[in-house]
């Protein structure tokens, strides 16, 4: 009897509790915590606040390869005109592994505001949707996602991009797309894996008006979005997406009910993206400081 009761005390001690405890274990550091952080450190933005709140976020890293090229009277000054304008030249997509996309912008800002000069300040990256299509797994805390980040090697030089009336920049941008997987519970970070991802996202550009010693700040969104959708593993395309091009894209895809529900949001960010307004966080207004 004392032997039985022995036996039945070394099964708990050695066997159930330490599985218990691996249980335990999984579930607290592979659900319960990347389910209360992941929304708030899934994408930070290295720490850098603006002055509106940018919603959908990404991180800045040294991509290299962006540019900015001035261009003298490529427009004309007319009276009235109150902003300036965004004009996507071209966009295209190249395979750096099988699981990363560089993803290249070329675009064209424009000053026809009379007799008023334009200082660029910064340019967003704006991503709507970014998805892994990672399949599910009998695992505990497996997830996919896509790690999209923009080249900050521009206006980082303390360089003044200033636009006088009838000026423009033509300026190209790199942003970088990896698809990856990751299972913490199992030890597994964010390694690379080839797959489909899907990435919509626009482009924000911030720039000012010097109006009588003061700054007027203003946001300026791009004239399309783009969308990257495939595997990164085989040919990517950069997809154009504004009012010319989305009709065409749906009425190729009538017929196909997979396509539909990204299409309806496609042409909801779309409709959003156009009229997007900043709002600064402060109705006071700065002073523009010489140095």
């Amino acid at each position: 009897m004392s032997e039985t009761r022995t036996l039945h005390v070394i099964v708990v001690l050695f066997g159930i509790v330490p599985m218990a405890g691996l249980f335990l274990w999984k579930f607290v550091v592979g659900f319960l915590l990347p389910f209360v952080f992941s929304r708030s450190a899934k994408t930070p933005f290295e720490g850098w606040k603006h002055w509106y709140q940018l919603p959908r976020t990404i991180s800045w890293a040294r991509i290299g390869g962006s540019g900015i090229r001035h261009a003298t009277g490529i427009c004309r000054a007319l009276a009235g005109q109150r902003a300036p304008r965004f004009s996507t030249l071209k966009c295209d997509a190249i395979s750096t592994s099988k699981a990363r996309v560089r993803l290249v912008l070329d675009f064209q800002i424009e000053n026809p505001v009379l007799n008023r000069e334009l200082v660029i300040d910064d340019i967003h990256v704006r991503a709507f949707e970014r998805d892994a299509h990672a399949p599910p797994l009998a695992t505990i805390s497996f997830y996919g996602d896509v790690w999209l980040k923009q080249d900050n090697t521009m206006f980082k030089d303390r360089q003044t991009y200033s636009l006088r009336s009838g000026d423009g920049y033509i300026i190209r941008l790199i942003c970088e797309a990896t698809r990856i997987e990751a299972a913490p519970a199992y030890g597994s970070y964010g390694s690379e894996k080839p797959g489909m991802i899907t990435v919509v996202f626009g482009l924000l550009v911030d720039y000012y008006f010097n109006v009588a010693g003061h700054l007027e700040r203003y946001a300026l969104p791009s004239d399309s979005i783009y969308l990257f959708q495939g595997r990164t593993d085989s040919e990517p395309v950069l997809l154009e997406i504004n009012r010319g091009t989305l009709p065409s894209l749906q009425s190729r895809n009538v017929g196909n009910k997979a396509a539909q529900p990204l299409l309806g949001r496609l042409e909801s960010y779309l409709s959003e993206h156009q009229v997007f307004e900043a709002t600064p966080v402060s109705t006071k207004t700065e002073q523009v400081v010489d140095t």
